[in-house]
């Protein structure tokens, strides 16, 4: 695939009693061309030359002038304009995730978990009453931080995915009454939470 630097350095035969394309016509070319495969090599940002606009390029043609031998013009014109293709067709591909990450199927839940909520999440702690296992409730919480993460930066569980909401549903912690606990209301009530956002989750993955 051609670059930007192969495209400025391009040399062609010239010819001279015989017809080749116009010199300052394709010199002109090139500039463009270099600084549109430039702007992709770079930015990834669409130039201001298209693959379709390269293959309906004209060249004007002399004949007793020197010229551009015209089948090593029209080779490197196929060259980039293939180019030009295949980085339109990334950028599109690129374009039509990020809208179906951005545009859900469904409006989210009003009760929609954040990971950055379970990342500081707190509880009140028991002691002398039946509560949650702190550690339980914390390496829960950690697997459930970063799945829920990884659907909100790409649409898709992970992968192996540690659990689903039907999964939460039976979890269960150890409880405590002599020693630290969670209140087991607080992590009931969150637990729901994070019943519903995966929920809502997994039907717009499957949606897709």
């Amino acid at each position: 695939m051609p670059t930007s630097d192969s495209v400025l350095e391009a040399r062609f035969t010239v010819t001279k009693f015989r017809e080749g394309y116009e010199q300052a016509a394709v010199a002109g070319f090139l500039a463009r061309a270099g600084a549109a495969l430039a702007a992709w090599e770079n930015t990834s940002a669409a130039p201001a030359l298209t693959a379709d606009e390269v293959l309906a390029l004209r060249f004007a043609t002399v004949k007793f002038d020197n010229g551009f031998d015209q089948d090593e013009v029209d080779d490197l014109l196929a060259r980039v304009a293939a180019a030009l293709r295949e980085y339109e067709a990334t950028a599109a591909a690129r374009a039509t995730a990020r809208a179906s990450v951005a545009e859900p199927v469904e409006a989210p839940p009003a009760d929609l978990v954040h990971s950055s909520l379970l990342a500081d999440k707190t509880f009140t702690t028991t002691r002398f009453r039946t509560g949650y296992s702190i550690v339980g409730v914390d390496g829960f919480l950690a697997a459930a931080r970063e799945l829920i993460a990884t659907y909100e930066t790409t649409g898709e569980p992970s992968v192996p995915a540690p659990f689903a909401s039907a999964d939460v549903v039976n979890v269960r912690f150890t409880p405590t009454s002599w020693r630290r606990g969670y209140e087991q209301n607080e992590v009931g009530e969150l637990l729901t939470g994070i019943i519903a956002t995966l929920a809502y989750y997994e039907r717009v993955a499957a949606a897709r």
